[in-house]
């Protein structure tokens, strides 16, 4: 069986063939005034033009017929290419779905031991700020140095000295520096408009232009003992810090869940389900 490649291969060759027969039996049609001026020239022009467009009725049937042959191939590969793409994927699914299970077990112990670590530090640190004594500085957790951002003061990153258009009588800088006219160039005014006469005076003063990055405060990160960790075994959560509002209740959770099956049992259930039609059950109470 041909290739999508092979057979569009030939299918531009015959296009190209039929476009040179068509020319051709438009080069014999255009003879046909000549040849009508005797018989045989006629017959010959007649035999000339039957071949002619004999083969583009050929090429044209040929060309058609590979479009056809060339689509259905078409979809066939791509069909192909579709199920080889699924297959691939589903494949690497499962090996993923693998991976999960096994690396997924350690990130669990890994994450949980670092969630105890944390908030058993954090209990501490708070118990300690309580108490410190006058001129020690506050105790720091481990979560504010590993992920948060201090705050930053203002930091002027470079200095230039500018003249720039003010309103002479508040002193405030002219939004469109462009609208002021001046002859002098110290002293200007901007212009109501055509219509009126009115007119705002206005005075070049000198500046000093600051670039800088403005005083922002610090950025704390939510504490790793409010974190949600999954299962990487089941669809449960392993540990759900969500709504836990300091490191005690973080390590009381953590103690209940180390008391707690990973994996609860099914619920068994019962239910009734009659046997036999309603005739079955009419003669028993009959009887």
């Amino acid at each position: 069986m041909k290739t999508v490649t092979e057979i569009n291969r030939k299918l531009d060759t015959c296009r190209a063939e039929l476009g040179l027969a068509q020319s051709e039996l438009e080069r014999v049609n255009a003879l046909e005034g000549s040849a009508v001026d005797s018989t045989a020239g006629y017959s010959t022009w007649r035999t000339e033009h039957g071949q002619a467009q004999a083969e583009v009725q050929r090429l044209s049937r040929l060309v058609g017929d590979l479009e056809a042959t060339f689509a259905k191939r078409q979809a066939e590969e791509d069909q192909q290419g579709l199920l080889l793409r699924i297959s691939k994927v589903r494949k690497a699914s499962e090996k993923l779905a693998a991976r999960i299970t096994e690396d997924g077990a350690k990130i669990e112990s890994l994450a949980l031991d670092l969630i105890r670590e944390v908030a058993t530090l954090d209990r501490e640190i708070a118990e300690l700020n309580g108490r410190l004594p006058e001129g020690v500085d506050v105790i720091v957790g481990p979560d504010f140095i590993a992920r948060g951002v201090p705050a930053r003061q203002k930091k002027v990153l470079s200095e230039k000295k500018t003249w720039l258009w003010t309103f002479a009588e508040t002193g405030n800088l002219v939004g469109d520096q462009s609208a002021v006219r001046s002859a002098n160039g110290v002293s200007g005014v901007i212009e109501a408009g055509t219509a009126s006469s009115y007119t705002t005076q206005c005075i070049l003063r000198q500046f000093t232009e600051v670039t800088y990055h403005e005083r922002a405060g610090p950025v704390i990160a939510k504490p790793i003992w409010q974190m949600v960790l999954p299962s990487f075994g089941s669809a449960s959560v392993v540990y759900d810090g969500e709504r836990v509002s300091s490191a005690r209740e973080a390590l009381q959770l953590l103690e209940r869940k180390q008391q707690r099956p990973s994996k609860p049992e099914r619920e068994v259930l019962i239910e009734y389900v009659p046997i036999g039609t309603n005739a079955a059950m009419q003669t028993a109470e009959e009887a």
